[in-house]
């Protein structure tokens, strides 16, 4: 399967304590690629971006309890998974520093891109439906399923997609409103739906 590459594991650490572990030196701040940055991939800008990386540390640690919740469900021989709509690659690096064997799956070309040059790894581009084959021990889907006109095929496809006994993570949003039920209303979508992407 794919993994991140063993110069990812090298050369780019979160903390200095895994780091120290592992018996390495962490890299300098500038090794990770910056929003706008001169090693970061040419169309990334700010916005999004720029707030991950601002916040990279905290949803670390939040990444990390996550993963130990799934890792309680998951046999240590069975540390695969697999990320729909993977973003710019913080989840996968989190799980990959954990142990994980780790895939991705992402629509946007310039986040595939820097997930590239933060792990190593460079997630299939595309829809999450298309073209798999594969089972996994465990899939996540960290702020997808609002973005998807069909959310109950995606869980449809991720049950498919689990092997026997698997974890499927999911994160949505908690910011609903009056003004956004108002406005999907309006634009006759379902209630679920942000937008599409």
């Amino acid at each position: 399967g794919l993994g991140l590459h063993l110069w990812a594991q090298e050369h780019y650490f979160l903390d200095a304590q895994l780091a120290a572990e592992q018996g390495q030196e962490p890299p300098a701040a500038s090794q990770e690629p910056e929003p706008g940055g001169a090693n970061a991939p040419e169309d990334a800008s700010p916005g999004a971006l720029a707030d991950a990386y601002k916040w990279r540390d905290w949803w670390y640690e939040t990444y990390c309890d996550w993963l130990t919740l799934i890792e309680r469900h998951t046999p240590i021989g069975k540390r695969y998974i697999l990320d729909v709509g993977c973003g710019y690659g913080y989840f996968l690096r989190a799980a990959f520093f954990r142990g994980w064997d780790v895939d991705g799956i992402e629509p946007s070309l310039r986040a595939c891109q820097y997930a590239e040059t933060l792990t190593g790894l460079r997630p299939w581009g595309g829809r999450y439906d298309r073209g798999l084959t594969k089972t996994w021990p465990a899939i996540s889907a960290l702020w997808l399923i609002e973005h998807l006109p069909d959310p109950r095929h995606f869980l449809e496809w991720a049950h498919r997609g689990l092997l026997a006994g698997g974890v499927l993570l999911v994160a949505v949003p908690n910011d609903f409103s009056e003004i956004q039920k108002r406005a999907n209303e309006i634009a006759a979508r379902p209630f679920w739906w942000i937008h599409y992407t």
